[in-house]
């Protein structure tokens, strides 16, 4: 066959010898494709499963694009480019490092005073003792100051008319009970110094001299 080839060959139809036809050369081994393996249905492999359809009122699950994922890295980046630009909150002068300015001055607390100390008001006095009366009235005060002495009352020379004649009345001391009175006068009775007392309505007149607060009184 191949010198049939080599000499040439005749059409049946025209009767004109045709030039003979040249081998066509083959690639090397190495640079054919590999022959493909048909394989048959079993050599396959089980098929895939089937996709479940979604059941009713469920939403297929969303596809992560890359678009999507383009888009939320550039709102991110855009926002903290923003929150960069932005002037934040102003920031002490004290916490400024080389900052020239006074730190503000801070007012000191206001001392508060503390209440006055109000004092109980000592009870008015009511009553005073009379220790003796005479119708002179130097006797009268020598005795007052005798008594004066021995009790350390302070008292007066009060006078009187009775019946028409003056006596002058030695008062001491000023007390809120008559109590109180009695037991301050008692000793000059154990004493001897007098012979009686008489606790007596005090006037308010009197008060001054009978605590030694103030000048004597003046008649009674």
């Amino acid at each position: 066959m191949g010198a049939a080839q080599g000499r040439g060959s005749s059409s049946p139809e025209s009767g004109e010898t045709l030039p003979p036809r040249r081998p066509i050369p083959l690639p090397p081994a190495s640079l054919r494709p590999p022959p493909r393996i048909r394989r048959g249905p079993e050599a396959q492999g089980p098929e895939p499963p089937a996709p479940v359809p979604p059941s009713e009122g469920e939403r297929p699950p969303r596809r992560w694009s890359a678009g999507r994922t383009i888009g939320i890295l550039a709102g991110l980046i855009v926002a903290v480019a923003v929150w960069r630009i932005l002037p934040g909150p102003p920031r002490p002068a004290q916490a400024l490092r080389g900052s020239t300015a006074e730190p503000e001055a801070v007012s000191a607390p206001i001392p508060v005073p503390p209440p006055p100390v109000t004092r109980a008001a000592s009870p008015v006095p009511r009553f005073t003792v009379q220790v003796a009366s005479f119708q002179t009235l130097h006797r009268a005060e020598g005795v007052l100051a005798r008594a004066s002495e021995r009790t350390g009352l302070s008292g007066l020379v009060v006078p009187s008319r009775v019946e028409g004649v003056t006596w002058q009345r030695i008062l001491l001391g000023a007390f809120v009970s008559e109590e109180e009175a009695r037991e301050a006068v008692t000793p000059l009775l154990r004493e001897g110094f007098i012979t009686e007392l008489v606790v007596r309505p005090v006037e308010a007149a009197w008060i001054p001299a009978l605590t030694g607060r103030g000048p004597e009184a003046g008649d009674g």
